[in-house]
């Protein structure tokens, strides 16, 4: 296993090979910006202690009858399963804190410390690097698209668009990855979904528009739609959707009524709903919009060790590892609604979110 790699060659060849103590601290160092995850942040944690997450949708028949004497049963109802298998996840990474002893950065070394795993340094990289870093990456790769198989192996699990099943090749099973070593973004569940045919609603909008004031209409177009259940479109909060439409219906919306005699003081307000429209950077490249309840929203984690690691002393290497189960699920099929767009795995997405990198 490669050790970490912190790069220091310009700081060395800038301030020396050698640690001096100017009064310099880890606020002298300023981290790179990460991208703030404005995605699972609406999805309502669901600790579990299964590997499936698995829920169940009810519906009910007609009940109420006209009155007569004579005894007449009616009714019934449904019970509909739907289950979403959590992805397994795992940071392990080896650090040889002496590499960054003398040097600038130094005061994160302790040498009077021998334990080199209780050194500053290591909880400064699982803070302020490993950390974020992996919180970005869940929100760019995993959380809308699903996750991209980038480690070792030269090879990629990949999706079989019509079964939705993760396909492993050889080489990654005789690596060891487990077969959940991935897991399904909100884009591969709802298209589960559709495949199903259990969507809320499914309405036939066609392509995007590429006029703004145009594109505007077609939210309020979609949103609405008799196919949508009047009671579920009360209980929708936000329709989802990726950034540049989200700023596309904001500016279609100022054009098609803020130049006008009545000025809309919100823009991501959806006309005659309360729902508000979501731009979020994880479902870039998608045309997709969809929207649920909140409730209907839940970020399911098996185990409380995000962020925890296990760290081992190496000789004067420190190892660090770390594991969780997680994903983001839609509980209830039934309460999603969509546009027709994205609602297949095709050919085309499987090379672009799919294939190795």
């Amino acid at each position: 296993m490669a050790n970490f790699n912190l790069n220091i060659t310009d700081l060395i060849t800038e301030f020396g090979a050698y640690y001096e103590d100017r009064g310099q601290g880890e606020k002298d160092i300023r981290s790179q910006l990460f991208k703030t995850d404005d995605f699972s942040e609406l999805f309502t944690l669901q600790p579990t202690d299964n590997d499936i997450y698995r829920t169940t949708y009810q519906t009910a028949s007609s009940v109420l009858q006209g009155f007569v004497k004579r005894f007449t049963s009616k009714g019934g109802g449904a019970m509909e399963p739907w289950s979403q298998l959590l992805g397994h996840f795992k940071i392990d990474m080896k650090v040889a804190p002496d590499d960054y002893a003398e040097s600038f950065i130094g005061f994160l070394a302790n040498l009077k410390e021998v334990d080199r795993s209780q050194w500053p340094m290591i909880a400064y990289i699982i803070r302020t690097i490993i950390l974020p870093k992996a919180k970005e990456e869940n929100f760019t790769d995993v959380n809308y698209w699903g996750w991209k198989f980038t480690g070792e192996v030269a090879s990629s699990p990949t999706v079989n668009g019509t079964s939705f099943v993760r396909q492993l090749t050889t080489a990654i099973i005789d690596a060891g990855v487990p077969p959940n070593s991935s897991a399904d973004g909100i884009h591969t569940i709802i298209a589960r979904m559709h495949a199903a045919g259990r969507l809320g609603a499914e309405v036939a909008m066609g392509a995007i528009p590429s006029d703004e004031e145009d594109f505007c209409s077609y939210v309020e177009t979609m949103f609405a739609d008799s196919s949508i259940h009047t009671e579920l479109r009360k209980k929708i909060d936000y329709a989802m959707m990726s950034t540049e439409l989200y700023k596309k219906y904001r500016e279609g919306r100022r054009l098609k009524y803020n130049l006008a005699y009545r000025a809309e003081v919100n823009l991501d307000e959806i006309k005659d709903t309360n729902i508000m429209v979501r731009g979020s950077d994880a479902m870039f490249g998608s045309n997709q919009i969809w929207a649920t309840p909140a409730f209907n929203r839940k970020l399911v984690r098996k185990s409380n060790n995000l962020g925890k690691f296990d760290v081992q002393k190496l000789d004067r290497e420190v190892k660090l590892l770390s594991d969780w189960k997680e994903n983001l699920a839609l509980d209830y099929p039934e309460f999603v609604v969509v546009n027709d767009q994205d609602l297949t795995i095709s050919a085309g997405l499987i090379t672009t979110y799919y294939t190795p990198v």
